[in-house]
């Protein structure tokens, strides 16, 4: 081949390359949208939304800002819920994905494969999105929310187009609409707790204490001749139960049920809390009618202070701690237990910098807050609240054994 027909040839495969590369580039320019914005107008009108109505497969939750002439102007509440608090960090942490999500990549436009991404509109049969929809008086956004992409994106779609979009922002969406609700029911840790009586309402009562702020465990009263401890510990969860104690869901009005039980802790410091229970059976839904009913329990509760308890002196004080509290000789102590650290406070001292809490101030702070409200709570907790003694104490069989 003669130099000229190979320059020739050169040129046309520098053409051919080029013309590639310019159609790969067309089609690239179609998927990729450059950072465009999903919603332009809304980030500098966030404060103007009033209501935030969040939609799946299971139900509706509407979230409302409270008129400037409520009581409690600005707060969000939920309109399903009596007008419960919304958990307004969750809320916040949502709009403001929506408000800075930019599209990054066109996806399917067909409504066969809305499935595929999640961005099905969950008003109809089988649609898995979350449908968000926030307006104002001058402000209005709506989109379906569809699965997480590599961890950090998501898919979504307006729900007036048929286009999905990869958007550059992973909005945390709660399982389900309570998840929406300000969780905290109380938390009150169980190092606070000296005593805690359960009543139910056969007229028993179990009765636990403390002898020291620093025993590793509760002890129990009143336990027959004879009977023992199923192990030392046994108790303790009674004590937690007003540890991280969070809703599953919430209403007003009484508790369910008749044979309605009461648990009431005291605190070293004098703060009392009375936690009443009932429990309702719940129906299986129809296309599981073998299911056995399900038992939904429900609290009430109340805040109080005892200046006696905060005032007395503790069971035991200017005496060696128990046993149970002290590592055996040679022993070095477990991580958390009492003397586990050199730099640990004295039993009975607070923490650098954290105060001693008030019990009437906190017995205000936790009424505010409860005070009119039934909550439905774990299983695992309620268990706790209505325990008997024959559930701390071991088998009478195993007990003759030993």
């Amino acid at each position: 081949m003669s130099p000229r027909n190979v320059k020739i040839l050169a040129v046309v495969v520098l053409l051919l390359f080029g013309v590639l590369f310019a159609l790969n580039s067309t089609d690239r320019s179609d998927s990729r949208t450059g950072g465009q914005v999903l919603f332009p107008a809304i980030k500098s009108r966030l404060n103007d939304l009033n209501t935030v109505t969040i939609t799946d497969a299971d139900g509706t939750i509407t979230l409302q800002r409270e008129a400037e002439g409520d009581s409690a102007a600005g707060r969000w509440v939920s309109s399903g819920h009596d007008g419960y608090p919304a958990d307004t960090g969750k809320l916040r942490q949502l709009l403001l994905a929506l408000a800075d999500a930019q599209k990054l990549e066109q996806k399917t436009a067909d409504p066969e494969l809305y499935g595929r991404l999640g961005v099905a509109d969950p008003r109809e049969d089988g649609g898995s999105g979350v449908l968000v929809s926030a307006r104002g008086d001058d402000a209005a956004v709506s989109v379906i929310l569809g699965d997480t992409a590599q961890r950090e994106f998501r898919y979504a779609r307006l729900p007036d187009e048929e286009q999905s979009w990869l958007i550059d922002q992973n909005p945390d969406l709660p399982d389900d609409s309570t998840g929406w609700l300000l969780p905290e029911i109380v938390d009150i840790r169980a190092d606070r707790i000296q005593s805690v009586v359960v009543r139910h309402a056969d007229g028993e009562d179990v009765r636990i204490r403390k002898a020291h702020a620093d025993a590793a465990n509760f002890e129990v009263e009143n336990i027959p001749d004879g009977r023992e401890l199923r192990y030392p510990s046994v108790a303790n969860g009674i004590a937690g139960v007003p540890g991280n104690l969070t809703l599953q869901d919430v209403r007003r009005g009484d508790l369910p049920g008749e044979d309605a039980s009461a648990a009431e802790f005291t605190t070293f410091d004098g703060l009392k809390l009375l936690v009443r229970v009932g429990s309702r059976a719940v129906e299986p839904a129809a296309e599981d009618d073998a299911a056995d009913d399900e038992v939904e329990h429900w609290i009430t509760v109340e805040a109080s202070a005892d200046d006696a308890v905060a005032d007395a002196p503790e069971p035991g004080e200017g005496e060696e701690p128990s046993e149970a509290a002290q590592p055996s000789e040679g022993e070095a102590p477990e991580s958390g237990q009492p003397g586990a650290d050199a730099e640990a406070a004295a039993p009975g001292e607070e923490e650098a910098g954290e105060e001693t809490p008030d019990p009437h101030e906190e017995a205000a702070r936790i009424n505010d807050r409860v005070s009119g409200w039934t909550y439905r709570i774990a299983d695992y907790k309620a268990e706790q609240l209505t325990r008997r003694l024959t559930d701390l104490l071991s088998e009478e069989e195993d007990a003759a054994a030993e």
